[in-house]
């Protein structure tokens, strides 16, 4: 069946509305932040799939494994097979966790690696001044 959804480029309702309820069980909305499907995790798939088709292959296997969404059926899936639980369960936290609304409601500034970001205070060796008045604890070589 997963190959018949990447065969056609997308899938249909049932698998849409399963991947919204099963990534809602992984990361339910809470407060002020929303779940993994408010999130646009249904959508960073849809990109993934272009981009990661055989990762995205493993991620509706898992899926298709779950069956009916629930936080039990998640719970068999992480005993029977870890690894494919590991795989879906890393997709959805990859898939929210990288949502720049999210970085806005848990304070998270981005800072690209093609320039320099914010520089690292400066130590404070106060912090391990007890430490250096202890004898050593370990044998030279």
């Amino acid at each position: 069946m997963v190959n018949a959804y990447l065969a056609i480029g997308c899938f249909g309702p049932t698998v849409g509305t399963n991947m919204s309820a099963i990534m809602d069980d992984i990361i339910p909305k809470q407060g002020n932040m929303p779940s993994a499907s408010e999130a646009g995790g249904v959508k960073y798939f849809s990109a993934l799939k272009q981009a990661a088709p055989a990762l995205a292959a493993k991620i509706l296997a898992a899926i298709d494994e779950v069956g009916s969404p629930s936080v039990e059926a998640l719970k068999q899936l992480e005993k029977k097979n870890p690894v494919q639980f590991a795989v879906l369960r890393d997709f959805v936290y990859e898939a929210y966790y990288t949502q720049p609304q999210v970085w806005k409601l848990i304070d998270y500034q981005f800072h690209a690696t093609d320039h320099e970001g914010p520089r690292m205070k400066p130590f404070d060796e106060s912090v391990i001044a007890k430490v250096r008045t202890k004898p050593k604890f370990y044998r030279e070589t």
